[in-house]
């Protein structure tokens, strides 16, 4: 289950931005005066029953045989009484330890046992003032969508609250409050009274104390659920492929038999109070890595109700993202005062809005960066934007709202069943895409640049001004006390500001084209619908046309190599080389530049350099696509050189390396690197001291050399395939590189896991808690058939330590499984276990991991293990053939590895012939622990 972050600020889901759908059913949009209220979308079935519940049921088809299920209640962390800190989450946790019809793990085994992932399809969250379950089903099985509501029923009224289950999970939602434990949640405790100013929210964070987690009786939880989980704070959502008539029975027959108590509990909104000072928080830590920044700026809450308001939320969009671009550009400059920053406006707790701008500081002076954010935050508020501006952001913003209106049809479900739950608990309309399309074409072209600079009026308001510092605690941070922050705050505001000068360029990205290629040869892979063509310079191009999204194209380019064609002395500038010219732009335009030149455009291309191999990824809209195939040629043949860029890149770094060591968690994954490379020179953690060697000249003349000879490429192209415009485009910009008679392809560096058992202990901070990674390596024969025996078995070894360290043992809140298999430089496996725990508990936690490990090599597993993970990789399989990024990542991986893409079409033959013996095979060979590693950390000793 998860947890919601405990960063108080809840931003609001912009309706704008929302890829939502509307079919047939709107007769006509009418004039859209500013008075008129916002539709909901008519797609949308809604109703309230009898005893109060709400529900929302939408058929969508995106994935096909899948329903998006939620059940939200308006019950939170806010609500609990003082002896019931913490038992609103704990709730959330007994839903899934037994209901009346799905007792104990009844629930999850069932669930498995259809194909739902637990974590993956299955979760949960506890917020202040709200839960909310999640559940994604097949509906292939009307037994299975039955079943399906069956849970969301069980959760909304017949929660067993057994209390041997509670006492079991006492020891898990502990594990999930130790996770929280650390730097971060010591400055998030002593900044909070600040940010909350004497609000309810300060004192009840959703993990609540450990006291009460240990003690509570069991009365008091089961008083909280019969208080608040009740069908007059409930909502139903249902969003899938199905019968939306079929869907609203099943509601009405389950929900309605749902009664409110006798004696309902007041359900009371809760405030943060204003207040007239400004509040000042500074807070400092130890193993704290990074110094912040954020300023509250709060007012009272508006609601978008009216075609009016929407069109003020779209001057408030393009005031943020203009204020964030020029934010943006100044932290691309070595000398910049901040690492990054960035500004948001949006919802805060119960009733009210904050206007809030946050920044990574510097540790030379964390007084710089703050007052840099604030100038140039009072510098628009005095001077404005610039019309040039203006221009640009209405052409991002008309190009994204394009781009959903046309994915219209291929709307995720999960994206659609957000809008109607934000509708539930925050009361936001839901007008769907071709309605906000509609508003858009008519109103963003009025706003003014007048209207968009008045905001700043609304944005910093005078009262109730909130901000907080943190940094770690060291002498040499030149830390501002609360009165010079105070200072800074009115001196900025009251200083004059130098105006914006916006610089632009009418030069086109590529003045004259070159002179094109040709398609040599067309090889037509049609099992798998894949086309591939070699072009007249060498270059290989292998080509998907899908329909799984309307408006996107996939590219990723690969040519083996990487950064082990670099020696010892100059691999670390290799390794960067491609960050490097990504910040730095192309040819005569440096990134800022580039930017505003492709407004309004939906289009990205950046360089990659890995160990093994190098190239090129990007994405764009059909009609960008000549845009895309433009910054391909250009990042090929006209690498840019920015020393300003470079210096702005290691600074960024070095804000970030200075103080990394300090996370006890970083110092955890270092040793697990070093040890699983054997110490070599190349997996060195990096550090400030390494930064250094990063060297501006080294890594464009490797960059360079990657690109001066291009024979060893393949492009791969997926998405929306026009293939007349393609193979245009193909021949013009990719038939045109420079080639030659290079035959290179990547080198063994010598990086080795080492041999034997080996054990490890790092002493690191503070707080009571562990790391245990437990590591066995070995030989591997890579083929798709081992690959996928590897993984099986390692779902099933998940699910038996689920099983084992969190459900029985109570001794973990979650447990990670995970194999890797390898191919290059030499074929081999890595299988990881991973888990925090108590420190008391690590041995006898790694005992039954080792426990299990045995058992996996001594018999095959129950059948109900085989049937669980044969579900789950069939509707994974399902969903994922239908995803272009899966089509451009398995392509890329077949071609590299020389084998034969048509063997993806095996896959489902593959999973239908898994069993308990191949499970048992499998880990005979990769639960062997000849190679075993064991990492723990432990808090430092006293």
């Amino acid at each position: 289950m998860k947890q919601t972050p405990c960063h108080i600020q809840r931003i609001a889901v912009i309706l704008f931005f929302v890829a939502l759908f509307a079919c047939s059913g709107y007769a006509q949009f009418g004039a859209m005066e500013p008075n008129d209220p916002l539709p909901h979308d008519p797609s949308v079935i809604t109703g309230t029953l009898p005893n109060g519940l709400h529900y929302y049921i939408r058929k969508n088809s995106k994935p096909e045989k899948r329903a998006e299920l939620r059940l939200a209640v308006k019950a939170g962390s806010v609500l609990e009484n003082d002896d019931q800190r913490g038992l609103a989450h704990f709730c959330e946790h007994m839903c899934f330890n037994g209901t009346k019809r799905f007792p104990k793990q009844a629930l999850v085994n069932f669930l498995e046992s259809t194909g739902i992932r637990f974590g993956a399809h299955i979760n949960a969250y506890t917020s202040f003032d709200e839960t909310v379950y999640m559940l994604q089903v097949p509906t292939d099985k009307p037994d299975i969508l039955g079943k399906g509501m069956d849970v969301l029923e069980d959760w909304a009224g017949s929660v067993s609250f057994d209390n041997a289950e509670i006492d079991k999970e006492r020891g898990v939602v502990i594990e999930e409050w130790r996770l929280g434990k650390g730097a971060n949640e010591r400055v998030r405790d002593k900044l909070l009274p600040t940010i909350l100013f004497n609000s309810r929210y300060a004192v009840r964070l959703p993990i609540g104390q450990k006291g009460v987690l240990d003690t509570f009786k069991y009365a008091t939880i089961k008083k909280f659920y019969h208080d608040w989980y009740r069908p007059d704070l409930m909502s139903v959502i249902a969003v899938g492929d199905f019968e939306p008539a079929e869907m609203e029975a099943m509601i009405k027959s389950r929900f309605s038999r749902l009664v409110n108590p006798k004696k309902e509990r007041e359900r009371t909104i809760y405030t943060v109070p204003e207040h007239n000072d400004m509040f000042v928080a500074i807070a400092t830590d130890k193993e704290l890595p990074t110094a912040t920044t954020d300023i509250y700026f709060m007012r009272d809450e508006t609601k978008t109700k009216t075609v009016g308001d929407y069109r003020s939320e779209l001057a408030s969009q393009i005031y943020d993202a203009m204020l964030g671009n020029r934010l943006h550009e100044i932290s691309q400059k070595p000398d910049a005062p901040f690492t990054y920053a960035y500004v948001n406006d949006g919802n805060f707790l119960s009733d009210r809005r904050t206007y809030q701008l946050s920044a990574g500081l510097k540790s030379e002076s964390p007084a710089a960066g703050y007052e840099a954010i604030l100038k140039e935050a009072f510098g628009v508020k005095q001077n404005g934007f610039t019309a040039t501006e203006l221009e640009r952001q209405k052409k991002d913003m008309m190009a994204a709202i394009e781009r959903q209106y046309k994915e219209r049809d291929k709307t995720e479900s999960r994206n659609l069943v957000q809008e109607y739950l934000q509708n539930f608990l925050e009361d936001e309309p839901y007008p769907g895409i071709a309605y906000e399309y509609e508003l858009f074409k008519k109103y963003l072209p009025l706003i003014s640049l007048q209207e968009v600079n008045a905001l700043s009026d609304v944005r910093i308001g005078k009262a109730s001004r909130v901000v907080t510092l943190s940094a770690p605690d060291k002498p040499e941070y030149k830390m501002p006390s609360e009165s010079q922050l105070r200072n800074l705050m009115t001196t900025t505001e009251t200083a004059w500001h130098m105006p914006y000068d916006d610089k632009v360029s009418t030069m086109a990205l590529m003045p004259i084209l070159p002179q094109p290629g040709k398609i040599i040869s067309v090889n037509e892979r049609k099992p798998i619908g894949v086309t591939e063509w070699t072009l007249s310079n060498g270059i290989k191009v292998v080509v998907k046309p899908t329909d799984f999204k309307n408006d996107e194209i996939l590219v990723s380019a690969i040519a083996p190599g990487g950064s082990s064609l670099a020696t010892d002395d100059t691999y670390l500038s290799a390794e960067h080389s491609a960050g490097i010219m990504s910040v730095s732009g192309v040819s005569f335009f440096d990134v800022v530049t580039l930017k505003k030149m492709l407004a309004g455009k939906t289009v990205s291309v950046n360089p990659t350099v890995g160990p093994l191999q190098h190239g090129f990824t990007g994405s764009a809209a059909p009609k960008d696509l000549e845009t895309m195939f433009q910054l391909l040629y250009l990042y090929s043949t006209s690498p840019r050189r920015d020393p300003q860029a470079f210096g702005a890149y290691k600074e960024q770094f070095k804000a970030y390396l200075q103080n990394r060591s300090n996370d006890p968690a970083s110092a955890f994954n270092d040793t697990v690197q070093v040890t699983m490379s054997n110490y070599h020179r190349r997996v060195r953690p990096f550090t400030t001291e390494l930064l250094k060697e990063v060297d501006l000249n080294t890594a464009l003349a490797f960059y360079e050399n990657r690109i001066a000879d291009m024979s060893g490429y393949t492009f791969y192209f997926v998405g929306s395939v026009n293939m007349p415009v393609l193979q245009k485009y193909v021949e013009t910009y990719i038939a045109s590189l420079r080639t030659g008679t290079r035959n290179e392809s990547w080198k063994d560096v010598g990086v080795m896991t080492p041999k034997g058992h080996i054990e490890k202990k790092v002493f690191k901070g503070i707080e009571p808690k562990s790391n245990v990674r437990i590591i066995l390596t070995g030989a591997f024969d890579y083929t798709p058939e081992n690959r996928f025996f590897l993984q099986s078995m390692a779902e099933v070894l998940s699910i038996k330590l689920r099983e084992t360290l969190r459900e029985e043992k109570g001794g973990v809140y979650g447990v990670g499984v995970r194999a890797t298999p390898m191919h290059y430089p030499k074929p081999m496996y890595q299988l990881s276990v991973s888990f925090g725990c108590a420190p008391e508990r690590v041995d006898e936690l790694v005992a039954e991991v080792n426990k299990k490990l045995d058992t996996m090599m001594m018999k095959p597993p129950e059948e109900t293990y085989v049937i669980k993970v044969k579900e789950i990789a069939k509707r994974e399989l399902e969903t994922s053939m239908k995803e272009n990024r899966f089509w451009l990542g398995t392509l890329s991986q077949y071609y590299f590895n020389g084998e034969n893409p048509e063997e993806i079409n095996k896959r489902s033959a593959l999973i239908e012939s898994l069993s308990a013996q191949k499970i048992f095979e499998a880990a005979k060979k990769y639960c062997n622990k000849a190679n075993y590693v064991k990492v723990v950390l432990y808090p430092e000793k006293k």
